[in-house]
């Protein structure tokens, strides 16, 4: 996995999400998300789910699917 992880970068293979709370505390902010705050998951470095005003930032192939999620 050297030179393919461990790396937010060009020809990295990146999975992560972005959620709201305490920088202070990213544990607890992680422990105590609901579905609703998550702003944005990465898989394979591709966006795959996120609110709109973070997917507005990434170009997108012609098939997406809008989701519901927590109500």
């Amino acid at each position: 996995m050297e030179g393919r992880a461990g790396q937010i970068a060009p020809g990295y293979q990146a999975d992560f999400m972005v959620i709201g709370g305490d920088p202070a505390a990213p544990y607890e902010a992680l422990l105590d998300i609901d579905p609703c705050d998550v702003a944005l998951t990465i898989v394979g470095g591709r966006p795959m789910y996120g609110d709109t005003a973070m997917l507005n930032a990434f170009s997108f192939p012609t098939f997406t699917e809008c989701l519901n999620v927590g109500g």
